[in-house]
């Protein structure tokens, strides 16, 4: 048990560490995928995400997505075959609550440009997040977790104010995340959790048939580490390359 606590630690400082060689980032207010849809960015821990779910059906290059809504077919595509579908199988529902992607499609067979993220299905400039930046965001919340209790406290006690923008912030991160939340769709063709949770992709295997993911319960307002099978349907957010600074 020790020798884990001691793994994590040194995990956390190495995170630390990179995040301390690059330049934090200003984040626009918006970004434009190869579709033309628009997406709102919030900037956590110095890191820009997207706001919204991704709802792009193309790769930055022009290349579409197959879109795959017969439950045989969805059932049958190899691990490594690109699909995606909507909730239900209803286009109008990526307007609410963007496009579900299996692990393949999602991740694609770009590169960025600097060759050290995967762009995927998001746009030229942006990536798949991988499993260190979602901890990064974890870490983040954590963060804004401790200050809401530490304000709460003080202000309790009736000895201080604690300025609240933190505060608000924490629920206005976990808003982005857990509000319309897209559920998802199961390797047998089936959906679930539409409203209750939100699947997200990461860039991470851990083998040929699973990779790492992030769950949002909207309900609880938390969010875990999960390890699926990539025939899963899960949303997609992006996050902004940086520049490492030398």
């Amino acid at each position: 048990m020790k020798k884990v606590i001691a793994t994590c630690i040194l995990i956390v400082g190495f995170l630390f560490h990179i995040v301390g060689q690059l330049e934090v980032p200003n984040c626009p207010r918006t970004v434009k995928d190869i579709d033309g849809n628009l997406y709102e960015v919030i900037n956590i821990g110095g890191q820009c995400w997207m706001a919204e779910n991704l709802r792009s059906t193309h790769y930055a290059d022009g290349t579409s997505i197959a879109h795959v809504k017969d439950s045989l077919e969805w059932c049958c595509l190899e691990v490594l075959d690109k699909a995606f579908d909507y909730y239900i199988g209803t286009q109008h529902m990526a307007a609410k609550y963007g496009v579900l992607y299996n692990w393949a499609a999602a991740n694609g067979d770009t590169s960025s440009d600097k060759g050290i993220w995967q762009q995927g299905i998001c746009p030229n400039g942006w990536h798949i997040p991988t499993d260190n930046e979602w901890a990064f965001m974890e870490q983040a919340f954590e963060q804004f977790d401790n200050d809401r209790t530490i304000a709460a406290s003080v202000n309790a006690t009736g000895h201080s104010e604690v300025h609240s923008s933190k505060h608000m912030d924490f629920y206005q991160i976990l808003s982005c995340f857990c509000t319309n939340a897209a559920g998802y769709k199961f390797y047998d063709s089936s959906y679930d959790a539409l409203e209750k949770k939100a699947a997200y992709w990461s860039a991470t295997e851990v083998s040929r048939q699973l990779a790492v993911s992030r769950e949002f319960d909207h309900e609880s307002r938390t969010m875990k580490r999960m390890e699926d099978y990539k025939g899963y349907g899960f949303s997609v957010r992006c996050v902004k390359d940086v520049d490492l600074n030398y």
